[in-house]
């Protein structure tokens, strides 16, 4: 079972379902809701580092967003669509990026989703960054992409096979998988992450579950 980390955030917050990436060595926790506000607010730490505090990035995010979706590389996190918690709030489309090696600096326009919308699943490989579903506020089966080195709009890579919101991704260099969902979706599919194409099935979760 998991233990604790020993750490704390710099601000106890919520709504960060998607929204924290990590390279190797350093992991990040974006944005969030702090029960008042929503936060544009960006903590760092060192994962190898038990017991160490989060510490402010000294940049921040340009816009407050919840239930965006991140994607990394070693060197760039970008983050994308998400919930501005407006009433009733706005969809957003907006991607906003940085780079993870050095601090005190703010994030910065991307580019754009095909759709704007939140609570959808990311994952990336070496090269290619996956945005699958999602909320707009209902559920999408849109599948956006765009290569991490460069800057620019996403294109789109395909459509889930079932559209779902309030889903979660995970990969691997060849596959993403997109699994779970609003309310408590069971389904896992899944995508050549090389190729696009629509998604197929894979299997089911253990248990339905949403965000």
């Amino acid at each position: 079972s998991a233990t604790d980390f020993g750490g704390i955030l710099t601000d106890a917050r919520r709504r960060l379902s998607g929204q924290g990436c990590s390279n190797q060595t350093r992991g990040m926790i974006l944005g969030g809701f702090d029960g008042t506000n929503q936060l544009n607010l960006v903590d760092f730490i060192t994962i190898a580092s038990n017991g160490t505090a989060a510490v402010d990035f000294g940049g921040d995010l340009t816009t407050t967003t919840c239930f965006g979706g991140t994607c990394a590389t070693p060197t760039r996190a970008v983050l994308a669509g998400g919930h501005d918690g407006g009433s009733p709030g706005n969809f957003v489309s907006t991607m906003q990026q940085v780079n993870f090696t050095t601090t005190g600096v703010n994030f910065a326009d991307f580019g754009d989703l095909t759709q704007a919308r939140s609570a959808m699943g990311a994952a990336n490989n070496a090269t290619r960054g996956v945005w699958s579903g999602g909320q707009t506020p209902g559920a999408s089966s849109v599948i956006d992409t765009m290569i991490m080195a460069t800057l620019g709009n996403t294109v789109e890579f395909g459509d889930l096979a079932t559209a779902v919101g309030a889903t979660s991704s995970c990969s691997s260099p060849t596959k993403v998988a997109t699994g779970g969902g609003a309310t408590t979706n069971v389904t896992i599919q899944y995508q050549d992450i090389t190729s696009g194409a629509n998604a197929e099935d894979f299997g089911d979760l253990h248990e339905g579950r949403q965000f």
